[in-house]
């Protein structure tokens, strides 16, 4: 990913040598970046199982949507929360800097508010695509073009039109091999997913234990497809323009 020159540069990646880097980035700070991600989803678990059960248990139509408006933002919240703190730790590696949950945390939290500033417009955007049913294509298109809007905010330090505007820059010409490779990479994590809970579902019986199982799965999902598009977003930058170091430390 880093050239040898000094300072050293960031290098175009293929779909091998992606994947690999992923594993790499696994097999040295596994627990790192699952420690990133495992308290964040656990909150947003917890969220989604208090807002099924006030609506099983409400009567009252005006507090089961307050609580659900409530709830639903707090999960919005909490998941971009989530991306630049992993969006943190895979650029801290990239720059050479172990990774560090507090570190990553703090830059997350500095960056919240247009973090979820310019995801929301974003989703609005996009979400009107996808109910008008006839745009479902600009909606997708739309999707992959904005693809790089969490690291553009955390590492650029752009926001709103801004970063809409860098994330189809980055993309400009390469769209379909960006979708290809993030069809392929979402598809395979999927797959392999949805093997080890069921198995482990098999194995292990038990509501808890089920719970925790489905837990940690997605915890592990939602890593790995942060670092995709991480790594997708460095590979798009060094086919553009020079990028050292230094410029990947200046914002956190």
């Amino acid at each position: 990913m880093l050239s040898q020159d000094s300072p050293a540069t960031l290098c175009p990646l293929n779909l091998t040598q992606l994947l690999t880097r992923t594993l790499e980035l696994y097999r040295k700070y596994f627990w790192n970046l699952l420690g990133i991600v495992l308290g964040i989803q656990l909150l947003i678990s917890l969220v989604s199982i208090m807002m099924a059960r006030n609506g099983i248990a409400s009567n009252n139509l005006v507090r089961t949507l307050f609580v659900d408006a409530l709830g639903l933002f707090l999960i919005v919240v909490l998941t971009f929360f989530m991306e630049g703190a992993v969006t943190v730790g895979v650029a801290e590696d990239l720059i050479n800097r172990p990774i560090d949950i507090g570190r990553a945390y703090s830059a997350a939290g500095a960056r919240l508010a247009p973090l979820t500033l310019t995801g929301l417009l974003a989703g609005f955007l996009i979400a009107l695509c996808f109910v008008t049913i006839i745009l479902i294509p600009l909606g997708i298109y739309l999707a992959i073009r904005w693809l790089f809007l969490g690291p553009v905010v955390m590492i650029e330090g752009l926001s709103g039109s801004a970063a809409l505007q860098r994330s189809s820059y980055l993309v400009r010409g390469r769209w379909w091999p960006i979708f290809g490779t993030v069809l392929l990479t979402l598809l395979a994590g999927s797959i392999a997913s949805a093997l080890v809970s069921a198995i482990l579902g098999f194995v292990f019986r038990g509501v808890i234990l089920g719970f925790l199982i489905q837990w940690i799965i997605t915890a592990l999902v939602t890593t790995y497809n942060i670092t995709i598009v991480v790594l997708l977003y460095m590979d798009a930058r060094a086919r553009k323009e020079t990028v050292t170091v230094d410029q990947l430390t200046v914002q956190w």
